[in-house]
């Protein structure tokens, strides 16, 4: 081979790596720290949050301007749900895109409505089935304290199932995150 071919292929090769490290590398962080740094920048990476019942898996994919504000756009996958109905099974595995305010930290999931994809489309699924179970458990005490006067004064004891008391109470369940 010549000169000139080595050149062209040591061009490409640099090029290359340049371009793979540029648009689709993403550093993977080992701790919650190296995800806020990163988050916050909206810097391409990627972390396995275990929450205990579950695992989130984020990828920060880059940064976009949606409606005249900046944002960072982070892949969530729920990867694993080791606690949970078997209704919740089926959000295994499954994504969605989370529009996330530049500079802000927090777990994507948690704001619900920055996101979309199947995943979302699921949970939604699963808390309209959890709420329709729940009118099912409560609806000769619902339809009594329709009735009663007493129940928008607040000074009547519903004796509705508490989300505390019911199993299948909220999202909760299905994020492992009451809050950040």
């Amino acid at each position: 081979m010549n000169k000139g071919v080595m050149l062209i292929l040591f061009i490409i090769i640099v090029l290359s790596a340049a371009l793979y490290f540029t648009f689709v590398y993403s550093t993977p962080c080992d701790n919650l720290a190296c995800w806020e740094t990163k988050l916050e920048k909206c810097g391409r990476a990627k972390y396995l949050n275990d929450a205990g019942d579950v695992a989130w898996q984020y990828k920060i994919e880059g940064k976009a301007k949606i409606n005249g504000l900046d944002k960072c756009i982070v892949n969530v996958k729920l990867a694993d749900i080791r606690k949970g109905s078997i209704k919740t099974l089926r959000l295994k595995d499954q994504e969605m895109q989370c529009a996330v305010p530049l500079g802000v930290i927090s777990y994507p999931e948690t704001n619900i409505e920055s996101c979309s994809g199947q995943l979302k489309e699921g949970m939604q699924s699963l808390i309209i089935e959890q709420l329709y179970q729940y009118i099912l458990d409560n609806i000769g005490t619902i339809g009594t304290e329709i009735t009663n006067p007493n129940v928008f004064s607040g000074n009547e004891n519903t004796g509705l199932t508490t989300p505390e008391t019911n199993t299948l109470n909220n999202t909760e369940n299905i994020t492992g995150n009451s809050s950040y």
